[in-house]
């Protein structure tokens, strides 16, 4: 686990990185484990009455992922150059909509995904 709130996400030269950031909770347990991975799969999280994973097409995939960007601007061409990052990103890596229950149902979803099911 990299953060249970916020990743950095930026290109890598074997394609897309995602870090760590030193914005943690204060009751979360810091990992010991790697500081980086390449991301697999972007989900979107909505608690739901049933687990479920839908994809996304690109641009709604690129409206909920400008939705996330911490980083608000005024500046039109700072903007773009955020909504272009995000669908060079997009194009690397499937984003999908995973409903969800309270509890760790949701690893059946994914697990699914993984196995090509």
């Amino acid at each position: 686990m990299l953060n249970d709130d916020l990743v950095l996400v930026r290109p890598h030269a074997d394609g897309w990185q995602a870090s760590a950031t030193p914005f943690w909770n204060p009751t979360q347990v810091v990992s010991a484990g790697p500081q980086t991975a390449p991301p697999a799969l972007l989900l979107r999280l909505v608690q739901a009455p049933a687990v479920a994973l839908h994809p996304l097409p690109p641009s709604q995939a690129l409206a909920e992922l400008l939705t996330v960007v911490p980083v608000v601007t005024l500046d039109r061409r700072l903007s773009q150059r955020i909504a272009d990052i995000g669908t060079r990103l997009l194009a690397a890596v499937p984003c999908y909509r995973l409903h969800f229950l309270p509890d760790d149902s949701y690893w059946q979803a994914i697990d699914a995904y993984e196995n090509g099911a």
